[in-house]
């Protein structure tokens, strides 16, 4: 039997009193430390999130700066092109190199083969071309047809249109000179500019598309004023000789005098003077195509020496048997005789395969600049530019434009002169 005294009964409410009291203590530590973690949690939530929102606005604030940056960048660009162009216009030079163009690309991506036209100052360089021009226009003989070819430079600027507009003048307004007995007037652009042209055989040939370098002979004229002597090449050619991968055609132009041809007036001394620029003028040209012209390009090159005004060797008789028919051996002396410099180092430029010399002569031109050319001697003036296309034609397509069996160049001759005999 359980005996409860007072004391126990006290002793009891005491105890669970205390135990009550401790248990609401610690249920409402647990409460505050729950409510404590849940605000924490809470706050930094909300932390996290006010973050996330700043970051964003401050990527949105950065993505924005970058943007004007960028805008003022391209008004900063627009100008300096402007500024280029608005130059360009008043100086007539580009830098080719770095700012428009990379023009030996161009002709390679276009399909055209340079031909390198080089001469002095009254060399004939103009009076040359005009006279190929003139011959494929004007005679059946020809065997083709010339057209002016599409645009080597974009027209979307103003270097494009200039160069274009300059070759358009010399293939149509400079030729129909010549065709009515006016010798070309001198070349005075403010830059180098490639005539683009297409010549379509007629007898079932491949036509070839050709791009006939035009430029002032002062260009190539010595200086004794300059340090190195010869004016900077321009860049035009020197982005041909660095960027076109494939074979390229050099004509170098030398006059037999660079006074008038069909005169009787006496050669003054200062022929001679001339003649010694314009060898020296040569040489600078040709040194300088070694210098930038990559040893692999320069194997495939064609290089040809042409001595112009060729008539003035007969002494004014234009039925002289050398004047349609020279030797290579005299017009190979008359060349050292006059231009030794630049004959030395054309002498080392590749082998008899690729290179050739030939008397040239456009016609007889008097003192007025009038061309004479006699109808009795027509056809042998014709064999001049009519020698110089079938070369130039045969470098680029293989055959020959004027050989009847149209055989592939290089074939072998004792194989087709079989067929030759064969066929007679």
């Amino acid at each position: 039997e359980i005996s409860l005294t007072a004391r126990h009964l006290v002793f009891g409410g005491v105890l669970s009193l205390a135990v009550l009291v401790g248990g609401n203590f610690a249920i409402n530590a647990l409460t505050n430390q729950t409510k404590d973690i849940l605000h924490a949690m809470e706050t930094k939530d909300l932390q996290d999130k006010r973050f996330i929102a700043n970051s964003e606005d401050d990527y949105e604030t950065k993505l924005l700066e970058l943007q004007a940056r960028l805008d003022e960048a391209q008004r900063n660009l627009a100008q300096f092109d402007d500024l280029r162009i608005q130059l360009a216009k008043t100086s007539g030079q580009i830098n080719l190199a770095n700012n428009v163009v990379n023009l030996g690309e161009l002709l390679e991506i276009n399909g055209y083969h340079p031909v390198m036209i080089f001469g002095t100052r009254a060399s004939g360089k103009s009076t040359l071309l005009a006279s190929i021009f003139n011959y494929i226009r004007t005679s059946t003989d020809s065997k083709s047809i010339v057209l002016f070819g599409d645009p080597i430079v974009p027209l979307d600027n103003n270097y494009g249109l200039e160069v274009y507009d300059a070759a358009k003048e010399f293939f149509y307004n400079k030729v129909e000179d010549f065709m009515k007995g006016r010798a070309p007037a001198i070349t005075q652009s403010k830059a180098p500019f490639f005539i683009p042209v297409i010549i379509r055989p007629s007898n079932g040939l491949p036509e070839i598309k050709l791009a006939f370098l035009e430029s002032a002979g002062e260009w190539y004229m010595p200086n004794s004023n300059l340090a190195g002597l010869y004016q900077p090449l321009k860049e035009e050619i020197e982005s041909v000789y660095r960027n076109f991968t494939q074979s390229i055609t050099l004509l170098l132009v030398a006059p037999y005098t660079t006074q008038a041809a069909f005169t009787d007036l006496p050669q003054e001394e200062v022929d001679s003077e001339e003649i010694r620029d314009s060898d020296s003028g040569l040489y600078g040209s040709l040194e300088k195509y070694q210098s930038m012209r990559f040893e692999t390009y320069r194997q495939k090159d064609n290089y040809r020496f042409i001595l112009t005004k060729w008539d003035v060797h007969t002494g004014g008789d234009i039925y002289h048997p050398d004047l349609a028919n020279p030797s290579p051996q005299l017009i190979s002396l008359k060349i050292k005789e006059r231009f030794p410099q630049s004959w030395v180092i054309f002498e080392s430029m590749g082998d008899g395969n690729n290179k050739a010399v030939m008397p040239y002569s456009a016609g007889f031109i008097a003192v007025n600049d009038v061309i004479i050319n006699p109808d009795d001697l027509r056809l042998q003036m014709l064999r001049f530019p009519r020698t110089l296309l079938d070369w130039i034609y045969g470098n680029v397509s293989g055959y020959s434009l004027y050989d009847q069996f149209h055989s592939k160049k290089g074939f072998p001759n004792n194989v087709l002169s079989f067929f030759k005999k064969l066929l007679s």
